[in-house]
């Protein structure tokens, strides 16, 4: 079984709360985060500028490849975000 990823910037640390917060709320949700510049390398600083994000923001990728929602900074409170788009993405209300 393929998760969602979430793939914050070297700066998006905070990130990892928000995603637990938010994958809490659905229960068939796997959501993986991976921080670029600490669980994965980027040797060439390229990750922002190719994802169109702040060393701040994040990228959410669904399990077939394709980026769902960015966002380009962090938000004040992450957790009501990424859970808006969650539930946009699977269709929830």
């Amino acid at each position: 079984k393929r998760n969602f990823v979430l793939l914050p910037g070297p700066d998006g640390v905070a990130w990892r709360d928000a995603a637990r917060a938010a994958a809490s709320r659905f229960s068939e949700l796997e959501l993986d985060v991976f921080v670029v510049g600490l669980d994965l390398a980027d040797p060439e600083g390229r990750f922002c500028a190719a994802y169109g994000l702040s060393s701040g923001g994040a990228s959410l990728v669904r399990p077939d490849g394709f980026v769902a929602w960015r966002a380009m900074e962090a938000p004040r409170d992450s957790a009501p975000a990424l859970t808006q788009a969650l539930k946009a993405v699977l269709a929830k209300s």
